[in-house]
């Protein structure tokens, strides 16, 4: 059963506001919505002591409830939360889009140590920075049983150096199958780490995007990924160029007679977008594809003449080659439909 508030745009100050909310909240309730409305403390308290009544919640987002919100009545809410909900069966959180930073109140971070059963966290845009970003990592480290979370989201929160301690974090969940870490200014040394993190366990989906990824690094991804069940690996905008693009393959092609014939479902997406990556580039690809099966190959951004050997390789098999920026061709069909439209009122 859901209770759902979602996207009301509404702003709830105090226990009057929250009221009309009581009747809908029963025993049977297993997921929680009230993204994209605003609450302040006095009201949160009031909404979350009723929904203790909720034995077996399993499913909260709150993705920009605390909008606009001082910093203050952020950290009483977090709180608020770590005191109210039970995570005994908490398999779902979203805390999406609050500008949370760098400070967990104790409450919250001794709610998350207790989420077992946790199989989705989703922090993306917290704002939480290094130290933020290390004060999660520590929270989520004092979780027992750490076999259930499989999904993790932390994107666009400017972890840089707080990505080595999460590395380090992460790769003790053995089950974890995706992790986003995507657009966190993270710098070549902190990003190394991270990956080193993963040499012997790697996740099914790893998105790195916008973030600064060493020769080094691409050389440990390349042999991390091939032996492992990797299926989606996003590498767009990290400024691999040419030579990290070559140390990934290098590694990669190692064990491709082994590992690569077990990647025949079709189901392997690379994206190499917007890395510098010129002619030499895109033909080392071509002779890397000759070897193995992919569903989706992102190259576009790049500085190349040709790809069409590659793009020839990769259809054989069904597979998809992303040359152009799709962003791009939206916006050029839409600017030409405009066009049209304009020259049949004229």
């Amino acid at each position: 059963m859901l209770l759902s508030i979602a996207d009301e745009g509404k702003r709830y100050k105090d226990t009057k506001d929250v009221q009309k909310l009581f009747p809908k909240i029963s025993d049977e309730i297993k997921t929680v919505n009230l993204t994209g409305n605003v609450f302040h403390s006095p009201a949160l308290r009031e909404l979350f002591k009723e929904l203790k009544k909720i034995k077996k919640l399993e499913r909260l987002i709150a993705s920009k409830i605390f909008s606009a919100l001082p910093s203050s009545e952020l950290l009483i809410g977090l709180s608020i939360i770590g005191e109210f909900v039970d995570p005994a069966n908490l398999v779902e959180l979203d805390l999406s889009e609050n500008a949370i930073s760098t400070v967990l109140p104790e409450t919250f971070v001794e709610f998350l140590t207790r989420a077992d059963k946790l199989k989705v966290l989703r922090m993306s845009d917290c704002g939480l920075g290094a130290i933020g970003g290390k004060n999660l990592a520590m929270a989520l480290e004092q979780i027992k049983d750490k076999s259930s979370l499989e999904y993790i989201d932390i994107s666009k929160n400017k972890l840089d150096y707080g990505a080595t301690e999460m590395g380090k974090t992460l790769s003790a969940f053995p089950n974890l199958k995706t992790i986003k870490i995507q657009y966190n200014s993270i710098k070549r040394a902190s990003m190394d780490d991270f990956i080193k993190s993963f040499e012997l366990y790697f996740p099914t989906s790893l998105d790195l995007r916008d973030n600064l990824i060493s020769v080094e690094g691409c050389k440990n991804l390349g042999k991390y990924f091939v032996s492992w069940e990797t299926e989606e690996l996003f590498l767009g905008d990290c400024l691999v160029g040419n030579e990290g693009l070559e140390a990934f393959i290098a590694e990669a092609s190692k064990k491709i007679s082994k590992e690569a014939e077990d990647k025949s479902t079709n189901n392997l997406v690379l994206d190499f977008s917007y890395n510098n990556i010129s002619q030499q580039g895109v033909n080392l690809l071509e002779s890397y594809s000759k070897h193995i099966t992919v569903k989706k190959l992102m190259i576009y951004g790049n500085d190349f003449e040709d790809c069409s050997a590659l793009v020839g390789h990769i259809s054989k098999n069904k597979g998809r080659v992303v040359y152009e920026d799709p962003e791009e061709t939206e916006k050029n069909v839409i600017d030409e439909s405009l066009v049209e439209k304009f020259a049949k009122i004229l």
